[in-house]
């Protein structure tokens, strides 16, 4: 076979894997039939420190493709509406505002990167290992995969969960060669996607569901409002984001 053939789909992940594993960008060359130039420059674009995070450009920030769970509660009433009574009509049925201690509710999974949303997963039970991987493989490789073709980065951000970083998912992660970015736990305002899920509810408290099915059709429609371009000036806000909170917490 001629030597330096052609980057396919498959040669990223493979050289990733081989990087990761200690092997030498000459030794992975040889290995792949591949230019050593080539391998270099895959190496290269997914080697990122902790340190240059924060003088990442907007087209760095690109490459992450950002992932999280929240919860969404069926509506039962309107927790905007005040009631206005007297003190003796504390208690007139006419004065009172239901309510639920524990409402039902749905929780769902999404992704979303500067190219736009990706699937919305809704999880039926407590989020294990066995279902965040089943979900990994059905939205996360795929678009993984894209990025690789294109000869884009591509790095994951996932937040702390148990079912995240159990040894299993890590490992199935590493399978894949993954990049994972390295994140501050609790750190909802530098998290893109937190702003999607925050905008997601307050869409719902204006026009509220009450049953779990019409809940799960309203999160979808407004799920789908979420534009490239919206979820792009999303990403482009990061760097301005990363300074006002060292900002904040050096003051």
């Amino acid at each position: 076979m001629a030597r330096g053939k052609c980057i396919d789909e498959t040669n990223p992940l493979i050289t990733i894997k081989l990087s990761k594993s200690g092997q030498s960008n000459s030794e992975i060359a040889n290995l792949l039939d591949l230019f050593q130039y080539s391998v270099r420059n895959i190496v290269r674009k997914f080697k990122t420190t902790d340190g240059q995070r924060k003088n990442w450009t907007p087209q760095q920030w690109h490459a992450v493709q950002w992932s999280d769970e929240s919860p969404f509660e069926v509506c039962v009433g309107d927790s905007r509406n005040r009631v206005i009574r007297k003190k003796q009509e504390a208690f007139h049925l006419d004065r009172l505002k239901e309510t639920a201690k524990f409402p039902a509710s749905v929780m769902v999974w999404g992704s979303m990167s500067a190219k736009g949303i990706g699937k919305l997963h809704f999880i039926i039970g407590t989020v294990d290992t066995n279902k965040y991987l089943q979900i990994l493989e059905e939205s996360l490789v795929p678009l993984m995969e894209k990025y690789l073709i294109s000869g884009q980065d591509f790095i994951f951000h996932q937040e702390g969960a148990a079912c995240h970083t159990s040894k299993q998912s890590l490992k199935w992660l590493d399978d894949y060669s993954i990049l994972l970015l390295k994140w501050v736990s609790s750190s909802p305002d530098l998290s893109s996607i937190e702003t999607l899920w925050h905008g997601m509810k307050k869409m719902l408290r204006k026009h509220p569901a009450r049953t779990i099915p019409k809940l799960k059709q309203k999160l979808q429609e407004i799920w789908g409002l979420f534009t490239s371009k919206f979820c792009q000036d999303l990403i482009n806000t990061m760097p301005q984001r990363i300074s006002a909170v060292i900002k904040n917490i050096t003051q």
